[in-house]
């Protein structure tokens, strides 16, 4: 047997694991002498594979190999949590990135513009300082009320509402949209 073939089979039980590959660039020879030459001997040419790691399902509790997750859909559950509104306490979907995202620069999470802009208003709004509470008594130009009345009254649109009344055209469309809505 020659050096290199004692080297070889040498440090193939040294490193069981190491391939034939690895063994034949380490020893100078290409892999399949260094196949040869354990099979000669009589020695495994396969590296044992390393053992897999088992792993639970996060989701469902399914036990699973070398993935933190069963399934595509276990996966795609993971990423979307349930918030609930600061101000009106609805729960919303938002994926879990995003709600990292959002809680480095905010605290707070709200379910909708309106929700937010109700929050924005209350604690810096117009009401949130003493000193407009003289302000707060503000009086409509046009009374609503006394045009609605009209409207339903005569039949009139807002064209002929408009030169009754002596208030722009425009401003009796939005006077009777406000009122039509708050009539239903």
């Amino acid at each position: 047997m020659s050096n290199r073939a004692a080297a070889i089979i040498e440090l193939r039980k040294a490193n069981p694991c190491l391939t034939l590959d690895k063994v034949g660039r380490l020893t100078g020879v290409t892999r399949e002498r260094v196949r040869q030459i354990l099979r000669g001997v009589g020695m495994e040419t396969k590296a044992p594979r390393p053992k897999q790691q088992r792993y639970t399902c996060m989701m469902c509790g399914a036990v699973t190999i070398n993935r933190r997750f069963c399934s595509r859909e276990c996966l795609s559950k993971d990423a979307w949590v349930e918030v609930a509104c600061d101000e009106c306490g609805r729960l919303k979907r938002i994926g879990k990135s995003a709600l990292i995202a959002r809680t480095k620069w905010n605290k707070h999470f709200y379910c909708s513009r309106v929700c937010a802009g109700k929050v924005i208003g209350r604690t810096f709004g117009f009401a949130a300082h003493p000193e407009n509470a003289a302000l707060a008594r503000y009086k409509r130009k046009y009374d609503y009320e006394m045009v609605w009345r009209e409207h339903l009254e005569t039949g009139f649109g807002s064209p002929r509402l408009s030169k009754r009344l002596g208030i722009p055209v425009s401003t009796i469309n939005s006077i009777l949209h406000k009122m039509r809505r708050r009539v239903r």
